[in-house]
């Protein structure tokens, strides 16, 4: 876990910079600061995969009102026109 390690690595340096050492404590602050970069890189990448992810959804969900929406309008359109066609065989042939 990339926030477990940026701690480790504060808490180290800090503990280098108590013992006069601070070459090793500037090291180490640049892995804690590498690991936090990774941890925010993670994150952001987690929420861009769930934003695409939801506008994907989004997408299929308005394709498919859309689809329905299509199939309604041939549905009322069609309909009708067989039972006016229905009508009017029926009528020619009732007259013969």
């Amino acid at each position: 876990d990339y926030g477990r390690k940026s701690d480790t690595y504060m808490c180290l340096a800090d503990i280098a910079m108590l013992q006069g050492n601070a070459a090793l404590s500037m090291q180490l602050e640049r892995y804690s600061s590498a690991y936090k970069d990774s941890l925010y890189q993670s994150r952001r990448n987690a929420i861009t995969d769930k934003i695409v992810e939801a506008e994907a959804d989004a997408q299929v969900t308005l394709q498919q009102l859309y689809y329905k929406g299509r199939l309604n309008m041939y549905l009322y359109i069609f309909i009708p026109v067989i039972i006016i066609i229905v009508i009017i065989v029926f009528f020619l042939y009732r007259k013969k």
